[in-house]
């Protein structure tokens, strides 16, 4: 039996992170480089670069990373594993290497452990978690000189649509389904970037192979979560009006992407005439290139018209003569 590297579940967070939260002005790093030469922690980073995170970013970010006040955030996703001493350390070293190497202090940075599956009560009783007033958030009852770590249970998360993004890595299926039902009524009211939307649709894929028509595979490569889905684009697609299309490319691009033989094939040149006025259509030609299209004879005839109206119109205008008493 081949045995299959495993799948590094930190990048396709990191993935969806960064198409999310890069266009609200949130920097996101996957990997980075914690000190001068060393290996690349698994670990995800957001930095803010401005004084209060925006009302943009707050509708992105889950419930305990929108409520902090620290400008850098390192997110370890635990997925296959939940919560435990080794994944403590490896939070509490990247935290500790980040701060020395960026020359930050403890409120400038915060650290997040993020689990996929569910901490057993012993556990969270174990390492000094306990709850916060947001479910799924859990605060540090550590040694005040350790950096506290905040822990997010991503099934116990709150069903609210900035928790969508994150839960849908939740280890339940029913968290996953309820994610994603969320995240395709965002898609219809929010202009998010195309790369996506697609990306979403292939975890989705992924996830929920039977509802695609399709198997889950042992082996996944990066050409699987890239690859265009259908599934999205048809709710986008069937979510926008005619002039949210258009608003998205210039006149020019329209007009230049088709060919002239493709709008006819579409439509009828009465339709297209019908939606313009006869002196904006006559614009667009020089006189000599109108008149060429016409016949001698019918010009004749219009002209001949044009001068008995003319001589009609002048004797008109003549002021009758006044009548002798």
């Amino acid at each position: 039996m081949t045995n299959h590297p495993p799948i590094a579940w930190h990048r396709l967070l990191g993935e969806v992170l960064e198409k999310l939260l890069t266009p609200v002005g949130l920097l996101v790093y996957t990997e980075l480089s914690l000190m001068n030469r060393p290996p690349r922690a698994d670990v995800l980073i957001l930095r803010r670069k401005q004084a209060q995170w925006t009302t943009a970013q707050l509708e992105r970010l889950p419930d305990g990373v929108r409520d902090t006040q620290a400008s850098h955030i390192l997110l370890e996703f635990k997925y296959t594993e939940s919560l435990s001493a080794e994944a403590l350390q490896q939070a509490l070293a990247y935290d500790l290497f980040y701060r020395q190497t960026q020359k930050l202090t403890h409120s400038d940075v915060q650290t997040f452990l993020l689990c996929a599956k569910q901490p057993l009560a012993g556990h969270l009783k174990k390492y000094g978690y306990v709850k916060t007033s947001l479910p799924g958030v859990y605060q540090s009852q550590w040694h005040s000189w350790l950096p506290p770590v905040m822990l997010l249970s991503l099934n116990e998360l709150s069903d609210a649509p900035h928790n969508a993004w994150v839960k849908c890595f939740a280890s339940r299926l029913k968290e996953k389904r309820k994610a994603f039902t969320i995240l395709q009524q965002l898609v219809t009211t929010w202009k998010l970037p195309t790369r996506l939307i697609f990306f979403l649709d292939a975890l989705r894929a992924m996830w929920f192979p039977f509802v695609f028509g399709g198997v889950m595979k042992s082996k996944l490569i990066d050409e699987d979560l890239t690859d265009v889905g259908p599934h999205w684009k048809q709710i986008v697609l069937q979510a926008l009006t005619i002039e949210d299309m258009l608003a998205y490319f210039p006149p020019k691009d329209v007009l230049t992407r088709f060919q002239p033989k493709d709008v006819v094939a579409q439509f009828k040149p009465a339709d297209l005439l019908a939606q313009f006025q006869p002196k904006d259509l006559l614009a667009q030609f020089k006189p000599a290139d109108l008149l060429a299209q016409i016949k001698p004879e019918d010009i004749e005839d219009y002209l001949t018209h044009l001068k008995q109206s003319s001589r009609a119109k002048t004797v008109n205008a003549k002021p009758k003569p006044k009548k002798k008493k």
